[in-house]
């Protein structure tokens, strides 16, 4: 495995499940993880933090807290959950997430999404993210 330290990841929704997956996965590959959540006092947060996450207060409905957390970090990944947020919100969030990267000059992003890609299923969950993507 290819030593990784000194590499910065910001992963948004740290907290949640697939979020969370990256953190531990990426901590375990060397990398330097900022784990973004909007509740840095809650449970899931402080074990991050024990495992060697730099846990950051962002929300990815606030464009200012994603750039200041993107400072210096070399990847982003990203994930929104448009089931919890609902739909609407997902596309804003995706949206600002890709705005902070762009505005920071992060040179990866990942977006976590699902569905078929490429066209329009009709299938709200798996649309939205066709649409984050473009």
């Amino acid at each position: 495995m290819k030593d990784q330290s000194g590499r910065i990841i910001a992963v948004c929704g740290a907290t949640g499940r697939q979020g969370g997956a990256v953190c531990r996965s990426m901590i375990r590959r060397s990398w330097t993880v900022k784990g973004l959540t909007r509740n840095p006092d809650g449970k899931p947060a402080k074990e991050l933090a024990g495992l060697g996450v730099e846990v950051v207060q962002a929300d990815m409905e606030d464009p200012a807290s994603l750039r200041q957390a993107f400072d210096g970090v070399d990847g982003v990944y990203s994930v929104q959950n448009g089931l919890k947020a609902g739909f609407d919100r997902e596309l804003v969030q995706g949206r600002n997430v890709a705005a902070a990267a762009a505005d920071r000059e992060v040179s990866h992003v990942v977006y976590g999404s699902a569905g078929p890609g490429g066209e329009r299923t009709g299938v709200e969950s798996w649309d939205v993210k066709i649409v984050v993507e473009s």
